[in-house]
């Protein structure tokens, strides 16, 4: 065998080289008897006995050295004592690294999940803040075309009014011009028939002036229209007497007609709401 302290270079703590594995099943196979009868030897007589029953062929010396240090552990661990704790030892290491592995591995898979959760966490938050900005452009845009429309119906409104406006001071201006034109002159304090016409206005006002029996109520109308102004010529209204109760509103009729004589007392009755 040679010097049994050299080992095999070939072998590991924790596993044989091809060679050593092969030797120990071949040994294991065909010298089961021997090894039993060796493990009722004294331990002194166990390596020569094993010496005199099997010599690998073709194996170096450091080769066959290594196969008895192996069998010797192998021995040691069923026999038990420091030799199964050193054994023992090495196969606890290598249990110990395992473990050690399989932590490191469960860490792993466990730090993975980690980022997947707290990545679907981001990309959720992150839709959400979608969604939130979505809503509030949608939002801003819908206030926004609000306030355009009210704006547009306000403007149209003034434009309106405007219109509504223009259109009754042109309807107001041509009624004073179509007043002022058609207002006779006053008669003379000597001229026979004078008549003396008082108007009163709903603002309080006392509208007075003489007119000849020969001109029309509608001229009547018109000193009204002229003197009262725009109160008067943009309202629809007619002129009533009070005691006894008369209107006069067929402008074409003369004074004579109507039956206004002397002096006369008129007021004014608005026929429109405003």
């Amino acid at each position: 065998m040679g010097n049994l302290v050299s080992e095999c270079n070939r072998c590991t703590v924790l596993t044989d080289c091809d060679l050593c594995h092969s030797l120990v099943a071949t040994r294991a196979n065909e010298y089961v008897q021997p090894e039993v009868t060796a493990r009722r030897q004294p331990a002194a007589n166990l390596a020569a006995a094993r010496h005199e029953q099997y010599q690998p062929p073709n194996l170096s010396e450091a080769e066959l050295v290594q196969q008895a240090l192996r069998l010797s552990q192998l021995e040691a661990l069923q026999r038990g004592g420091p030799g199964a704790a050193a054994a023992g030892s090495l196969i606890a290491g290598g249990t110990s690294r395992a473990e050690a592995q399989a932590a490191e591995q469960e860490d792993a898979v466990e730090r993975a999940r980690l980022r997947d959760e707290q990545h679907a966490e981001y990309e959720e938050s992150l839709r959400i803040d979608r969604e939130r900005a979505a809503e509030k452009a949608l939002r801003e845009k819908e206030e926004e075309e609000q306030k355009r429309r009210e704006a547009e119906e306000q403007r149209s409104r003034e434009m309106q009014a405007e219109a509504e406006l223009k259109a009754k001071e042109d309807r107001v201006s041509k009624i004073l011009d179509e007043a002022q034109q058609m207002l006779p002159p006053e008669p003379p304090e000597s001229e026979d028939g004078r008549l003396q016409v008082l108007i009163r206005t709903p603002d309080g006002r006392r509208l007075k002036r003489a007119f000849s029996l020969q001109n029309s109520i509608g001229q009547v109308y018109a000193f009204a229209n002229v003197e009262g102004g725009e109160v008067l010529a943009s309202r629809d209204y007619m002129l009533v007497a009070n005691m006894p109760r008369r209107t006069y509103e067929d402008r074409s009729a003369s004074l004579k007609e109507a039956g206004l004589q002397g002096q006369c007392a008129l007021l004014v009755e608005f026929l429109d709401d405003d």
